[in-house]
């Protein structure tokens, strides 16, 4: 856990906050009203710092690299050091970051594709790889996210 989200642990929230985030979140409802979700957040823990310049190009840079290794190169950081801001700045490892990005583009895949075809599109080993990675990240397989049968 972040300091940044120790902090925020820690303090209680107020119960009409609760009810005005849930109602902006719409969790069992329609979609979401994000701005609003965003004002009451913004309210309930301050303005988000900046994010480094060198940790949004990574940002920006990382659903197109193959290597994490290579942006540490590219916004002239070591790998340790680019993980640290990252880290800082988003809440969220690096590595986590680009797991997320490569299930989701599976995700986006399966329409289209089989299971396997979208697994190496998104930048997977293989269909396995993407199966433990999407079952870690979102408690789900593929197959069962694409309403299809394993």
């Amino acid at each position: 856990m972040t300091s940044r989200a120790r902090e925020a642990a820690a303090a209680p929230i107020e119960p009409a906050t609760v009810r005005r985030l849930l109602a902006a979140l719409r969790l069992a409802g329609p979609a979401p009203d994000l701005p609003a979700a965003r004002r009451e957040l913004v309210t309930l823990l301050g303005p988000a710092p900046p994010v480094d310049p060198r940790v949004q190009y990574v940002l920006e840079a990382l659903p197109r690299t193959a290597r994490i290794a290579d942006l540490g190169a590219e916004v002239g950081l070591s790998l340790p050091r680019l993980r640290a801001l990252v880290d800082r700045d988003v809440g969220i490892s690096l590595v986590r970051l680009r797991q997320w990005h490569r299930v989701g583009h599976a995700i986006a895949e399966l329409p289209r594709v089989p299971v396997s075809q979208a697994a190496l599109l998104a930048g997977f080993a293989d269909q396995a790889h993407l199966t433990r990675t999407s079952r870690r990240l979102v408690g789900r397989t593929p197959a069962a996210i694409a309403g299809t049968p394993s």
